[in-house]
């Protein structure tokens, strides 16, 4: 059997119930009973699992795992899972409003989430008691699909190191007071303050100009750089979309919006105020 190691943040209300737990099983499968708005239904418990529960009495808008796989030559392999996908978690760091509870967006507080090696499943009807007529559309779901590219037989393949150790961390956990717990090696929680000041400095240049006379054609030469906006580095994959999501918006509107409309939209992008994401006394 693979040693594993679960981590979780109880100190801040977040433990991690893990398959030896006696609880485990019963609860994992409360959660599978639910049918997931996002992706497929797994019909039994994954082999690798643990459940991450809300007791910190907050609303959490965002948390990232990291799962290690050590081999017997000593190597580690990482993956990454983040939920932040969802604009109405982009408009609560944002300051554009508070995280009011919905089944989806958020992690609230008495919720459960399953977290496999391959997704994140469950959603806040385990406390809200909503059970929707259909399978949920857009984005705001806490799935994460992830899958492996399988090596065609065309030369021989050299096989894989047997995994003789796994560990999963909860990474971070952003609450909706903007504490950030967790040791954040993805970097997220400095990528989000840096793309949400540059959110903001770009929206006041870009009012800037359409006072000046600027063409919609203009404003999208301004905002073209963040809608190709991918973070670089070893921590990239940590890192919020939130710079594209802006600009992804931005754009519509130079579209869709009359052009008396505009100066109004990116004056109220200009004035936000970001949720202060700090770090635990």
């Amino acid at each position: 059997m693979i040693e594993t190691t679960y981590r979780g943040l109880p100190e801040f209300g977040l433990p991690l119930i893990t398959p030896d737990h006696p609880t485990f099983k019963e609860k994992a499968e409360e959660i599978l009973r639910l049918a997931p708005p996002f992706g497929p239904r797994i019909e039994s418990i994954p082999e690798r699992a643990a459940i991450l529960e809300n007791q910190s009495g907050k609303a959490v808008i965002t948390f990232t795992t990291i799962w290690r796989y050590i081999d017997e030559e000593g190597e580690t392999r990482t993956t990454r899972q983040r939920n932040l996908v969802s604009s109405k978690q982009m408009d609560v760091l944002t300051g554009r409003t508070m995280a009011i509870p919905d089944p989806y967006s958020f992690f609230l507080p008495g919720s459960r989430r399953l977290i496999t090696d391959d997704r994140i499943l469950g959603d806040n009807r385990d406390v809200l008691g909503v059970q929707p007529a259909g399978r949920a559309g857009g984005g705001g779901g806490w799935g994460f699909a992830g899958g492996r590219i399988q090596p065609r037989d065309i030369a021989p393949v050299r096989p894989e190191p047997v995994i003789v150790k796994i560990e999963l961390d909860i990474d971070i956990a952003i609450f909706d007071d903007g504490t950030c717990a967790g040791a954040d090696e993805c970097g997220l929680r400095e990528s989000l303050i840096e793309q949400m000041q540059r959110q903001k400095d770009t929206a006041r240049e870009i009012v800037a100009e359409l006072r000046a006379g600027a063409t919609p054609g203009q404003v999208f030469e301004i905002i073209r750089p963040l809608a190709r906006h991918v973070p670089q580095g070893p921590r990239a994959i940590g890192c919020a979309p939130l710079l594209s999501m802006f600009a992804n918006s931005a754009v519509r509107q130079l579209i869709n919006a009359p052009d008396h409309a505009l100066l109004a939209w990116f004056e109220r992008a200009a004035k936000i105020e970001p949720l202060h994401l700090r770090r635990p006394a």
